[in-house]
């Protein structure tokens, strides 16, 4: 197998595992709206409740409960769906920013996480275009068909944040393994040494010249020019310098020191 064949089946499993890690991460901060609990009631309190009344009000009791809790359920899911939506939009255009952030010599790892924007977006999709659940029963109601109404209970915190944290190690794991062993850092090396060159290569910027100055007058002094037919200035009377000095004789008195 090519090392492109490797890096494709590579991104495809990173976008899973990302799209997975990202659902069950908000699978884990909210369970969603609780569904409605079936009556407790059985087959032997529905034939004493004709002949008792504390188990007829009981059952009684029961049924309003069940009937309760599916109004509530019924108003909770919708907002629930837009919050997933948005929790997961959110998720998808993280990962797509930071997929568009990356080097080319991670082109693997940018296609593993805009398949993962892709994955988590479509899940929030399908959450809020899903129908609403309806767990009433369904035909002529009575106390038998109740009886298998409702739905099981949700998961709890410690089985979803379980489910959790086994997908981001495996994410980690494999993030891991996958940059040590498919990245070739030779490219990447020339990459970024080819960024610095660049940069380099533009040197510094020109200094601008200054603005004059509004209400200052510039100068007008300029060196004044020699004519080629202008005698040069004479030197006739001037004392001839000697050079070098005469040196001091023995007999000589040493100059006055400064300052006496």
């Amino acid at each position: 197998m090519r090392l492109t064949s490797v890096r494709l089946a590579f991104a495809a499993l990173l976008a899973v595992f990302l799209a997975a890690t990202a659902v069950l991460g908000a699978k884990t901060v909210s369970a969603g709206p609780q569904p409605p609990q079936a009556p407790t009631y059985n087959f032997t309190d529905i034939n004493s409740a004709g002949g008792n009344a504390a188990t007829g009000d009981r059952i009684s009791g029961q049924i309003d409960a069940y009937l309760g809790q599916l109004q509530a359920f019924r108003k909770a899911v919708p907002v629930f769906q837009r919050n997933v939506f948005l929790a997961m939009a959110g998720i998808a255009l993280i990962l797509a920013l930071l997929a568009l952030t990356l080097p080319g010599a991670l082109n693997y790892l940018r296609l593993g996480m805009l398949a993962a924007a892709l994955l988590v977006l479509g899940y929030g999709l399908w959450r809020t275009l899903v129908p609403l659940p309806d767990y009433a029963p369904t035909g002529s109601i009575n106390l038998l068909t109740l009886v298998a109404a409702g739905a099981p209970a949700p998961a709890g915190f410690a089985s979803r944040f379980l489910r959790f944290a086994l997908s981001f190690v495996g994410l980690l794991l494999l993030l891991l393994v996958g940059v040590l062993r498919l990245t070739d850092w030779t490219e990447f090396g020339a990459a970024r040494a080819a960024t610095t060159t660049g940069a380099s290569a533009e040197g510094p910027s020109e200094t601008p010249a200054a603005e004059p100055t509004p209400g200052v007058p510039e100068p007008t002094w300029a060196p004044r020019t020699v004519a080629a037919d202008e005698p040069a200035a004479s030197t006739a009377g001037l004392p001839e310098a000697s050079w070098p000095p005469p040196a001091a004789t023995p007999g000589d008195p040493d100059p006055p020191a400064a300052g006496r």
